[in-house]
């Protein structure tokens, strides 16, 4: 696997344990970061447009065993981030949205 994918496993993979150890130790950071709905939402799309659009130019050229790596990291590696905040949005927010 290519440079750029290892390093996004990496950040991304960081943002998942992050996000996995706020709900287990019972979100003591809570509202740390203020946002809305639809700020979440809004980096919900751009993070689905621009790994879309690298992952279409990744691709080109490689086998299909590579290809089904790179969908795998595109595909999920993008949304540590968003549940990242969304654990450390207000508690209202994250009773308002429970899946998002």
């Amino acid at each position: 696997m290519p440079d750029l994918e290892v390093s996004l496993l990496g950040i991304f993979g960081l943002c998942w344990v992050t996000a996995l150890a706020q709900v287990l130790a019972g979100y003591p950071w809570a509202g740390a970061v203020p946002h809305d709905l639809y700020s979440l939402y809004a980096l919900a799309a751009f993070g689905g447009w621009l790994a879309g659009n690298v992952l279409v130019t990744r691709r080109a050229g490689r086998s299909r065993i590579q290809r089904r790596r790179l969908l795998l990291v595109y595909l999920f590696a993008p949304l540590g981030p968003l549940y990242l905040l969304h654990t450390l949005g207000p508690a209202l927010l994250r009773h308002q949205t429970p899946l998002a």
